[in-house]
């Protein structure tokens, strides 16, 4: 389909980029941040907001490798303010990135998010943006699963155990039967 609008003026055109920019930032189903080079984060939106509990003034203005919302080390190993850096070091080389990262809520409890990041100029000015996925529900739901395939995997041992059982018992009783049965008939003659 094609716009009717008369778009030829290119502050409406910007202001019409502005606004549908800002919506999705807004209403993403995800984490956004943006970071400036200094490694500040400059703006969020809602979604990060709810998965660190936390208000936005205590937000802005941090690090994204902050101890407030970073534990001490990652899964991997290393610290997250090493790991952090070395991420945003990639990314200022011109790599995309995306991996997954632990944060803290505002209680200090840890939610897994996947992380992807990437680099933009705005203003002249190097910046950071990061997508947060909240990995948490997933995280979970495949611990269920691997908890449900080991209950599985234990009942079919157990069964097979006791059906092998069971036929080695069949196995004796049908050599009895034929011992039996040759005793028996050697009695008739």
């Amino acid at each position: 389909m094609i716009n009717s609008m008369d778009t030829s003026s290119t502050g409406q055109s910007q202001n019409d980029s502005n606004d549908i920019y800002s919506r999705l930032f807004k209403s993403a189903n995800a984490g956004i941040l943006i970071i400036s080079a200094d490694f500040i984060i400059v703006d969020c939106n809602e979604m990060v907001l709810q998965m660190l509990e936390r208000p936005r003034k205590e937000v802005l203005g941090l690090s994204p490798d902050d101890p407030s919302i970073n534990p001490e080390f990652q899964p991997k190993g290393g610290t997250s303010s090493e790991m952090g850096r070395k991420n945003f070091l990639t990314v200022k080389n011109g790599n995309d990135l995306r991996f997954e990262w632990i944060h803290l809520k505002k209680d200090g409890s840890e939610f897994p998010v996947e992380v992807s990041l990437f680099g933009f100029v705005a203003n002249k000015k190097w910046n950071y943006f990061a997508m947060w996925k909240d990995l948490t529900e997933e995280k979970k739901r495949n611990k269920e699963q691997k908890e449900y395939q080991r209950l599985l995997q234990d009942t079919v041992k157990e069964r097979t155990s006791k059906l092998n059982k069971t036929l080695i018992k069949l196995k004796q009783t049908q050599t009895e039967l034929v011992l039996s049965e040759r005793m028996s008939s050697l009695g008739q003659l």
